[in-house]
């Protein structure tokens, strides 16, 4: 009988670790850590990992802007 919530909180934390996992991947950020994280701290990563900015498009936003340059008047 003990092993029963225990099962189900090693099925709960490999949900959201996995769900973890693929918002950081997706975000830029290590999916280990994050896999980690998630699978201890469940819903509370998620929203961390959700709140998280996305380092990716913060990347080509900057390339994109040093590129630019303004116009010489």
């Amino acid at each position: 009988m003990p092993s029963e919530p225990v099962l189900f909180y090693v099925v709960v934390g490999l949900i959201f670790g996995t769900f973890c996992s693929s918002i950081a991947k997706e975000k830029g950020y290590s999916e280990r850590i994050w896999f980690v994280i998630g699978f201890f701290f469940s819903i509370f990563a998620l929203i961390a990992i959700a709140g998280m900015p996305d380092l990716i498009s913060r990347k080509y936003l900057r390339l994109l802007a040093e590129g630019i340059r303004p116009a010489d008047r």
